[in-house]
């Protein structure tokens, strides 16, 4: 993505490159960049897909009505899921860089807002459930503004 970005920004600010790259019947290189960038960010984006289904609750009509202590270890599962795998990822891409503050700031964005609907609503659906009557803490790791202030710190070294 850092490259595609950094290329699609070059053609922008020197018009005459983009106009010799150019090809009669063919997108401007510039637009072809910003393709290839936009597929890489859609290739980006599954690495909150874990995130997202940990978060969905099936309610089909083809779930079975589960018994009480198995729709605790669901919701235990569903944050335990979500907290291993928010770990791993923030461990990883703290330490990946994206230098154009402008892109970083979008990925980020883009990041909060697809993280952060889904985790609010389980959050929100589960905190003062009795699904754990020991220590709730163990499952719900993070609250929301703790999930937000994580992600802002996505690409910082």
């Amino acid at each position: 993505m850092n490259n595609y970005n950094y290329i699609r920004k070059y053609l922008q600010e020197e018009s005459e490159l983009s106009a010799l790259l150019a090809r009669p019947n063919e997108i401007e290189p510039e637009e072809k960049y910003a393709d290839l960038m936009e597929r890489q960010k859609e290739l980006y984006r599954l690495w909150y897909r874990p995130l997202t289904d940990a978060c969905t609750e099936n309610t089909g009509s083809a779930v079975k009505r589960e018994s009480e202590k198995a729709q605790k270890e669901a919701v235990k599962s569903r944050f335990k899921t979500f907290n291993n795998y928010f770990l791993e990822q923030w461990t990883l891409q703290k330490k990946w860089a994206i230098p154009d503050p402008g892109f970083r700031e979008i990925v980020r964005i883009d990041n909060i807002n697809a993280v952060m609907q889904c985790y609010l609503d389980m959050y929100e659906r589960y905190r003062d459930a009795k699904f754990t009557s020991k220590n709730p803490g163990k499952y719900i790791e993070y609250t929301p503004e703790q999930i937000e202030k994580l992600l802002l710190t996505f690409f910082d070294q």
